[in-house]
């Protein structure tokens, strides 16, 4: 029984910034965002931090992509608002750097009381997946 609960403790996500949460299920009608929705926040402020443990994949000025310890990979993005031009991350890790949520991940840069933080879950790493399925073939044929 430990076991799973030491999992869960795992893949547990963290806020990575202070700010207003936001019910997901009515701000994202029509928006396009890949993979499964964990959560939306108005920031109050600019520290972004981690909001898991696991390791940096891919970053660019709007989001940044982090696999799991547990293989789930997540998307970290800062939706504008139809009238914001600028406001962009400000990264202080770089791809493949370790983080656990008192990681501080970046800053924001000129974001106004419209922007959000989405986090969203994408699926497993490739190589996670790579893995699976080499046990299962070792154990099955």
């Amino acid at each position: 029984m430990s076991l799973f609960k030491r999992s869960s403790v795992i893949n547990q996500l963290s806020a990575p910034v202070q700010g207003e949460s936001v019910n997901v299920e009515t701000i994202f009608d029509g928006m396009s965002i890949p993979g499964q929705l964990k959560f939306a926040i108005h920031p109050s402020n600019d520290a972004i931090f981690a909001p898991l443990n696991g390791e940096v994949t891919d970053l660019t000025s709007h989001h940044i992509a982090m696999t799991a310890i547990s293989g789930d990979c997540y998307w970290l993005t800062l939706q504008r608002s139809a009238n914001e031009t600028a406001g962009t991350f400000d990264w202080q890790v770089r791809i493949g750097d370790s983080i656990s949520p008192l990681t501080l991940l970046g800053t924001l840069t000129a974001t106004d009381s419209k922007s959000l933080i989405i986090c969203s879950r994408i699926g497993l790493s490739s190589t996670i997946e790579a893995q699976k399925q080499r046990r299962f073939s070792a154990i099955f044929g």
